[in-house]
């Protein structure tokens, strides 16, 4: 057997550090605490056919599913097919900065070549003891080219309804909590998406954490 030198023995030491870092960049940890986020979903319970929390309410039946086997010791949605839509749950009040009219998502996911996911959700104000006049507004990003292989999480812009009009948060940012009341995601073109998490937060946030492929 042929001697490995120390030099050559340390480079492979190395590089094996290197794409251990990579992974864990790319893939994250699920025991890592989650840092508050105005909405974080992991897919992980299941109820029925779907996540808990989550509804089919577009396309044949069958098209949303939860998904397991993709990814080990993870699972997710699964949205195949085109013209499929599922909904599911919001979050919790938090204080957040709409930037311009904007929020930000982060997704783990991969999508078969042509697909399309368009992501949107329902924003209101909250505040004690107030009744009434309260700001509520869309958001919507769409990812025209959806990662092919898992890799690390990716961005999507979530732009309000109102960014150029009154009414809404395209104007001011809201001077309390807000909460997202649902989130639905509608995919388009041939194959199937798996989504495995999904984060929604300030524009910029969301690099603090970490999420797993």
């Amino acid at each position: 057997m042929r001697a490995v030198s120390g030099s050559h023995l340390q480079r492979r030491i190395a590089w094996a550090l290197v794409a251990l870092i990579l992974v864990a960049l790319a893939c994250g940890d699920d025991d890592a605490p989650q840092v508050p986020r105005l909405l974080y979903e992991d897919f992980e319970t299941r109820c029925g056919d779907l996540p808990c929390g989550w509804d089919q309410i577009a396309g044949t039946s069958g098209q949303a599913r939860y998904a397991t086997g993709f990814h080990a010791g993870e699972h997710g949605l699964v949205l195949e097919g085109s013209g499929v839509t599922a909904r599911g749950p919001g979050g919790d009040p938090m204080s957040a900065l709409v930037t311009f009219g904007g929020l930000q998502a982060r997704l783990a996911v991969r999508c078969d070549a042509g697909a399309t996911l368009v992501l949107r959700i329902g924003v209101r104000e909250v505040a004690d003891g107030t009744v009434g006049g309260l700001r509520a507004d869309s958001f919507e990003g769409r990812l025209l080219t959806p990662p092919t292989t898992w890799g690390a999480p990716v961005f999507v812009n979530l732009n309000a309804a109102s960014a150029l009009a009154d009414g809404g948060f395209g104007t001011s940012a809201p001077t309390g909590s807000i909460v997202i009341d649902s989130v639905t995601l509608t995919k388009t073109g041939p194959g199937q998406c798996v989504i495995d998490h999904l984060e929604i937060d300030d524009v910029g946030t969301l690099v603090v954490s970490d999420i797993s492929c």
